[in-house]
């Protein structure tokens, strides 16, 4: 069952305020792309081993990085929305 979007002030109609184009987004993306990939083969020939347990350490803080991230996301989705919302968008 779809709800109708309500905004914070209890209207269904009328859009959030426009933010301002990010037009440095697709330069930074394709700059930190080429960083990656020409450092790459550089730290890949570095001596050095690192433990299965250090490998874990790393698995986790990447996991709540992701977990943090995707609340955020959520949270901003649905922050023009009434607090009853926010619990049916969850839903959907």
């Amino acid at each position: 069952m779809k709800f109708p979007r309500v905004w914070v002030d209890g209207t269904t109609k009328g859009t959030p305020l426009p933010s301002a184009p990010n037009k440095q987004g697709p330069k930074r993306a394709i700059v930190v792309t080429l960083l990656l990939v020409v450092a790459a083969p550089v730290l890949s020939r570095l001596p050095g081993r690192a433990t299965p347990e250090f490998h874990t350490v790393l698995e986790v803080i990447a996991t709540q990085m992701a977990l943090t991230i995707g609340v955020l996301a959520l949270a901003r989705a649905c922050s023009h929305y009434t607090n009853i919302f926010i619990v049916k968008c969850l839903e959907d």
